[in-house]
């Protein structure tokens, strides 16, 4: 009984000082992280760029998808829509 006992109680510790060694390597990965970022050099902020837009009507065409560069291409050469 008291072998047993003496086991559970090793395994308890065991894996308490596994949550713990985990906790610890996670903190230090954490540490690391944070001091290899802070020497990265800082980018300087962007300007906004005004874009022009077109107030004079039109726009884009009625069931056209920018997305789809592939049937923005074939409107732009006049082939029909599929």
């Amino acid at each position: 009984m008291q072998l047993r006992l003496d086991l559970e109680s090793a395994e308890w510790y065991f894996r308490g000082c596994m949550r713990t060694t985990i906790r610890q390597g996670i903190a230090m990965i954490e540490r690391w992280l944070r001091l290899a970022l802070a020497r990265l050099p800082r980018r300087p902020r962007t300007r906004h760029v005004g874009l022009p837009v077109c107030r004079r009507g039109g726009g884009t065409l009625h069931s056209v998808e920018l997305d789809d560069s592939a049937a923005l291409l074939d409107r732009m050469e006049g082939r029909p829509a599929s």
